[in-house]
Order: C-alpha cells, then sequence, then structure tokens
C-alpha cells in the first residue's frame, strides 16, 4: 500500500516522463496543464536540467502566453544563470503588463542585491505587501531592511508576520543574512537574533543561525555554545557535530574537533578527511595527518586542499622530496581541469626555477591547454616567477613569455608580464618599450585587472611613472592581489556555509 507521498511521487514521476517524451518529439500534439507544468519546470531548474528547462519555458510560453508566473519564474531562471540584464528586463516588462503580481517586486529588490544596484527596498517591498499582505518573503526582506536601519522592533515584528505565515523564513533568514553579513551592525543583529531566540526557544534553526552569527564574528565560545543547544534540541542532526568541530579547531581545541569530524564521518552523509587530516597535522601527529590526506578521495568537499595540507606536513616532517614526489604523481594520474589546477601551484611552488626549468614550462604547457582562462594563466605566471623571485627566475619569466607569446590570444598579456620582468632585472629601457605597448591599449578597469595579477611590480617607480603617463590609476591598497601561492592554517569560513545546509 502507497502512502499519500509515495502516491504524489509517482504521479509526479509520470508527469516528468511524459514530459520528456514530448520534448523529444518537439511537444507536437501535446498539452499539460498550467501547474503541473510549472511544477515540471521548476523541479528541472533545481535539478540543473538547463536543456529541458529551456524546452520547457518555449512550451509554457506557447500554451500560456499571458501568464505572469512563467514569465516571472523565467526571470528568476535568468537571474540564476548571470543574465542579470535579461532578469530585469523580463521583471519590466511583467511589472508592465501585470502590475498586480506582488513577487516581481520581492524579485526586483533580491534583483537589485545581486547586482549591488541601488532601488528603493521599502517602496518595493511595501508595493508587494499592499498587493499580498501574506507574502512571507516581502516581510523577511523588510525585517532585514528595518534591521540596516538598526530598527529592531520593527525587524522583529516582520519577521514574525514572516514566520507566521511560512516555517521555513528561518532558513531563508539565513541566507538572506549572511551574503549580506557586513552590512549590519554586530550588536544590532545579536539582540536581533537573541529575541529569535527568546520567542523561540525550541527551534533548533534560530540557535543555528545564532550560532553562525556569533562564529563569523570571531566569538567562538558563543558560538560553541549556541551550538551545543542546537544539538540537543536535535542530536540527530549530524551537520551541529560539522559546526561543533569548526568552533573547536578555532578555539585551538584539536582534540575536541578531531572527535567531532570523525563522529560526524560516521554518519556517512560525506567524507570530511581533509579536515580529519588538518587536526592530526595541529597536533604534530604527521604520520597519521599525511596518511588521512592521502587517502582523502574526491567526494570530499575540501579534497582540491588535500594538495596545500601535504605540502604542508611534508615540510612539517622536513620531507619536501616526498611532497614533490607525491604531488607528480597526483598530476600524471588526475585528468579533472579543476584538480590539475589545484595541484599545479603546490608543485611549482617546490621546485627551483633554474634546476627544474623542464619540468615548471610542461606544468605549464599542460595548464594552458585547459584553462581557457589567459587572464588566470597569467596570474599564476607573474606570481610564480614573483614567488621564486630570483635572478634566475625572472630570466625563466622572460623564457616563459616567450614560450607562449604565438599561442595567447590577447597580446596586451604578454607585453605585460615580460615588461615586468625586464624592469625587475633592471633593464629599464626594454622594460619600458613592452610596458608602453601593454599600457597603451587598457582603460583604467583593464588596468586594475592587471594590478589583481600581482601588485608587486607597483612597489618600481618607473612602472609606476609609466602609468600614469597613459592615464592609469595605480591603486592604494598593496595587497590587492590573491596570492595563488600562499599558504593558509586557518579554516575558511566558507567551508562552514558550504557543508552545513540541511
Amino acid at each position: 500500500m502507497h502512502t499519500d507521498d509515495e502516491e504524489e511521487d509517482l504521479e509526479f514521476e509520470a508527469l516528468l516522463d511524459s514530459f520528456s517524451q514530448a520534448a523529444e518529439n518537439d511537444f507536437e500534439g501535446f498539452y499539460m496543464d498550467s501547474e503541473d507544468l510549472f511544477d515540471v519546470i521548476s523541479y528541472l531548474i533545481d535539478t540543473l536540467n538547463f536543456e529541458l528547462a529551456d524546452q520547457g519555458f518555449t512550451l509554457a510560453l506557447k500554451l500560456f502566453p499571458d501568464n505572469p508566473e512563467f514569465k516571472l519564474l523565467h526571470a528568476k531562471y535568468s537571474a540564476m544563470q548571470g543574465f542579470y540584464q535579461d532578469a530585469e528586463e523580463e521583471l519590466r516588462i511583467i511589472q508592465k503588463l501585470h502590475p498586480d503580481v506582488p513577487e516581481t517586486y520581492v524579485e526586483e529588490v533580491i534583483l537589485a542585491q545581486i547586482t549591488r544596484k541601488e532601488v528603493d527596498n521599502f517602496q518595493l517591498l511595501n508595493k508587494a505587501i499592499s498587493l499580498n499582505y501574506e507574502l512571507p518573503e516581502a516581510h523577511a526582506l523588510l525585517a532585514l531592511e528595518f534591521l540596516k536601519q538598526q530598527d529592531v522592533s520593527q525587524a522583529f515584528s516582520h519577521i514574525q508576520t514572516a514566520i507566521s505565515q511560512d516555517k521555513n523564513t528561518f532558513l531563508n533568514l539565513e541566507m538572506l543574512i549572511f551574503p549580506n553579513f557586513k552590512t549590519f551592525d554586530a550588536d544590532i543583529l545579536i539582540d536581533f537574533i537573541t529575541r529569535l531566540t527568546d520567542e523561540y526557544p525550541m527551534q533548533e534553526d534560530v540557535w543555528r543561525l545564532m550560532g553562525m552569527t556569533y562564529f563569523c564574528l570571531g566569538r567562538d565560545q558563543e558560538a560553541l555554545n549556541a551550538f551545543q543547544f542546537q544539538y540537543s534540541l536535535n542530536p540527530d542532526n549530524v551537520h551541529t557535530l560539522f559546526n561543533l568541530a569548526d568552533c573547536y579547531y578555532r578555539m585551538n581545541d584539536y582534540e575536541q574537533a578531531l572527535q567531532q569530524y570523525l563522529e560526524f564521518k560516521k554518519a556517512g552523509l560525506y567524507p570530511v578527511d581533509v579536515l580529519i587530516g588538518k587536526c592530526y597535522f595541529r597536533m604534530k601527529q604527521y604520520d597519521k595527518a599525511l596518511q588521512t590526506l592521502m587517502d582523502a578521495e574526491k567526494t570530499d568537499p575540501l579534497y582540491i586542499f588535500k594538495f596545500e595540507e601535504i605540502v604542508k606536513v611534508c615540510r612539517a616532517m622536513d620531507n619536501i622530496p616526498m611532497a614533490q614526489n607525491l604531488l607528480r604523481q597526483y598530476m600524471a594520474q588526475e585528468t579533472e581541469a579543476p584538480i590539475i589546477i589545484a595541484i599545479a601551484p603546490r608543485l611549482l611552488s617546490l621546485l627551483h626555477p633554474a634546476k627544474d626549468q623542464e619540468e615548471i614550462v610542461a606544468i605549464l604547457d599542460k595548464l594552458f591547454s585547459m584553462d581557457e582562462s589567459e587572464y588566470n594563466f597569467f596570474k599564476l605566471l607573474i606570481q610564480l616567477i614573483y614567488y621564486y623571485d630570483t635572478p634566475e627566475a625572472y630570466d625563466l619569466g622572460i623564457q616563459l613569455v616567450e614560450h607562449f607569446q604565438d599561442v595567447v590570444i590577447n597580446d596586451t598579456y604578454n607585453q605585460y608580464a615580460i615588461g615586468i620582468f625586464y624592469m625587475e632585472k633592471g633593464w629599464y629601457d626594454k622594460g619600458s618599450f613592452h610596458l608602453e605597448k601593454a599600457f597603451s591599449t587598457m582603460n583604467q578597469d583593464e588596468f586594475e585587472d592587471f594590478q589583481y595579477m600581482s601588485a608587486r611590480p607597483y612597489n618600481i617607480p618607473l612602472v609606476v611613472e609609466l602609468a600614469q603617463r597613459f592615464g592609469l590609476h595605480i591603486s592604494d591598497t598593496t595587497d590587492i592581489a590573491s596570492d595563488l601561492f600562499e599558504e593558509s592554517d586557518d579554516l575558511s569560513e566558507d567551508y562552514f556555509f558550504d557543508f552545513t545546509i540541511d
């Protein structure tokens, strides 16, 4: 006997099969009612089946050309794919043809937040609520606007309204707060969430929200307390173990962090061997750390970070040849471009610019053949030479630029890189010649991209003088470029957010 949920699942599977079969025949003579078609398209978007979703929208606009729900869904779909201008135009058309659809005003606010566009959030959200008071997203977004204005009472009132309409507001609130975390006053945000814990003390999502907030503020003991209370409310939520482990790790209690990560691993949701290896490393159990990292599989969400951790462990063991050999093996066996791109900087950092030139060129050849971004390639190349930072390294840099100059599409990259390498060698006439060619083709935005490759060249007065001659402004920030060769010892907050959504 099937339960109601099982019967609904079977009915939806039948709808999906019917849709997929019809798509193979260009939907000739096919019909599906609007609610079912909307559910099918939404499912295809959620499962990232964009090809079939596109076909679904084509069918929807053919069968229901005046239905604003499909147009609104397509606007969200466009925004999700990064087609922000298309999404804006679609919302504008919906508002013109269907001004009484409240969700369009909510989506306009969300899209403006993504694109950093200035809009009157209060006006748009109040418009949405005037059309449909029972619209939880509008109340939740209004709560955030009042929170930014430090009006906790109004913020709390609107969030209560949103919660009364939709219990998922707690999770939605989490997704709304943290991308904009720095826009809130810390004390005001804590006050707001404390009111939530007072009002909903048995709601574990509120305590998770409290824990995440304290964690992001660096108040680790208070974050730990919140997560421990959350765990007491629902010990079956193993994600809380992960959060507890992160807190212990940041508090330098590596034994407790290890215990929590191991407990989380037993649950079997996904492996966390890289994090376990980091704990062993911090506990100076280097053999266990190295073996754990070597055993980490690609299903580990932090798999691409294991190569950096292997290098750190081998450095601590004073055994760089072991790190070189391991990374060479991984490099030779690996076929997936993102992983090769993660291994390469770690291996290159262990090579010598004079003794290992042939291997360095071979690695860069491999990267160039698979990476479509010449910008990222030249960023790696320039930062590699600055990482080595020896006279022979700048000779190698010039040799590498000449090696790739015939296959690079954007010659400005070549001119810029070889120019700064000549400058570093003190060959100012040659350097000026190439930098003038590079700077003459750039506008300010493009020039800033070059600064992001590496801020180091702008310590040379002649480079600054040449840039200014072409009307290019040097940023006052000297550390604007992310260092591809930096080894970090801390857990990233990005890990925390990536792996804890239920």
